[in-house]
């Protein structure tokens, strides 16, 4: 998995620590959701945009998708 910024081996112990936890937090959370298979270029209109009806009230989607 590709990391933006500082790396890991640029960290001192104290923080390699941290940054490595927070890591295995965030797959540990993930591994519990469902993620979906999904082809995004059956849902694009003709200009490349995601077509998905929206709420009008609150017009937020999220989804996981592999």
């Amino acid at each position: 998995m590709a990391q933006s910024g500082i790396g890991c081996g640029e960290l001192d112990a104290p923080h390699r620590n941290a940054t490595m936890k927070s890591w295995k937090d965030l797959f540990a959370a993930a591994s519990r959701l469902r993620f979906e298979p999904h082809n995004i270029a059956a849902e694009l209109d003709a200009r490349g945009h995601y077509a998905v009806e929206l709420d009008e009230e609150f017009p937020l989607l999220m989804k996981l998708f592999h």
